[in-house]
């Protein structure tokens, strides 16, 4: 049993990769395609915010702005949601990242509170709103 389970997820794994999922591609622009999504490449460009600075921030973020040159405007990007930065936890050497939690876009149960993500720590939690952490912007293709 113990040895189809791990031919199943050796196979699922390849599937995967052989299909172009979990693959980071450099669009030399200032951005870094993954999963589907746009992710700004450098993520220490915005620095260390509140919920709602962040959450501004990342709308206002444009072509010109911390390296990119991608044609984006104001308005294209956004906070990614907790499952995206989950995805992105111990995969980021296509990126510039800093060790420490990331804000999303996802409420937590709590109140005054969304679902931050470490990066390097791993792991996902409720981030009181007036926490200063740090920011990483995403927008679709």
């Amino acid at each position: 049993m113990k040895m189809k389970l791990t031919t199943l997820i050796t196979a699922i794994f390849l599937s995967i990769t052989a299909t172009g999922g979990w693959t980071a591609t450099d669009n030399g622009d200032g951005t870094v395609t993954a999963e589907g999504l746009i992710w700004l490449k450098d993520a220490t460009c915005i620095g260390l915010m509140t919920h709602a600075e962040a959450t501004s921030a990342v709308k206002r973020l444009k072509s010109g702005d911390c390296g990119l040159k991608d044609g984006s405007r104001a308005g294209d990007w956004r906070l990614p949601e907790e499952y995206d930065l989950r995805f992105r936890m111990g995969d980021t050497q296509a990126f510039k990242v800093n060790c420490g939690f990331y804000w999303t876009s996802s409420p937590s149960i709590y109140g005054n509170a969304h679902m931050i993500v470490g990066m390097c720590y791993g792991g996902a939690k409720p981030g009181v709103d007036t926490a200063r952490l740090n920011v990483w912007a995403i927008r679709n293709k």
